[in-house]
């Protein structure tokens, strides 16, 4: 991942990984529902950081999709090692090979994380 590719890996999957990273843990709730507040989705029925984050992609008009940027399908294999030994051992949320493919892949597609 050079050349800004992980600049586009950070911001493409920032709604994706906010969902990934809260676990449901009662704290990354609280926090989850702050970063909603302060992208101004945190009253009536969008409450999460992800909504709003995905609110002010639609308002910026910016891409939805790691393969809007070129990214090929075949990629999120190649992505995953890199990735993997970048993580923070402190993650709140364990991450394998499985749960990070199913991140990757709901990135590239530009969809919600399953």
């Amino acid at each position: 991942m050079a050349d800004g590719s992980l600049m586009r890996f950070t911001h493409e999957t920032l709604p994706q990984r906010v969902v990934f990273a809260a676990g449901g843990s009662p704290s990354a709730v609280a926090a989850e529902a702050r970063i909603a507040q302060a992208l101004g989705t945190g009253h009536g029925t969008t409450r999460t950081a992800s909504a709003g984050l995905a609110a002010l992609r639609e308002v910026l008009g910016a891409p939805r999709a790691l393969r809007d940027y070129g990214m090929p399908e075949e990629g999120i294999a190649k992505a995953l090692e890199p990735i993997i030994k970048a993580i923070p051992a402190g993650n709140p949320t364990p991450v394998t090979h499985a749960n990070l493919t199913r991140l990757l892949q709901a990135a590239w597609a530009g969809e919600p994380i399953s």
